[in-house]
């Protein structure tokens, strides 16, 4: 690899060439370094999100759903795990039943306010993963 040339000045109005390309600490450097009498120029840094093993969504109820006080089965979409539960007001975990390609909470809500779900999965290879909290509310 050759050494970094002079890097050039970068001044206001100056269009950047390449910009899909990944900046380099070493080439971040050199232009804060070779800009000196104009203003630093920050970079930021995308850090890596860490993907779960499995997607696993409450799919019903949806998001602020308002639902009625008796029975109401949650619906939890996710495949290739061995054992899929179900949280409610960060409560115990209670495992839930496979059918039609889904799985099923049956819920009995017998007061009426605000609840919260979440789902978690296990798979075969021992991995977990957790559903964002969906949010309804029982009338």
């Amino acid at each position: 690899m050759s050494e970094l040339a002079e890097p050039r000045r970068v001044h206001k109005g100056m269009k950047l060439t390449n910009r899909n390309k990944k900046v380099t600490p070493e080439f971040a450097t050199a232009v804060t370094t070779s800009c000196s009498d104009s203003k630093p120029v920050t970079t930021k840094v995308r850090r890596a999100v860490q993907k779960q093993p499995y997607a696993i969504e409450v799919q019903y109820p949806q998001e602020g759903e308002k639902v009625y006080k008796g029975h109401y089965a949650v619906r939890v979409d996710i495949q290739n795990v061995q054992n899929v539960q179900l949280s409610i007001n960060s409560g115990d975990w209670q495992d839930c039943r496979e059918a039609s390609g889904h799985y099923w909470f049956d819920w009995y809500p017998a007061e009426a306010g605000s609840f919260r779900i979440v789902a978690r999965a296990l798979g075969p290879d021992g991995g977990e993963a957790k559903s964002t909290i969906r949010t309804c509310k029982v009338i």
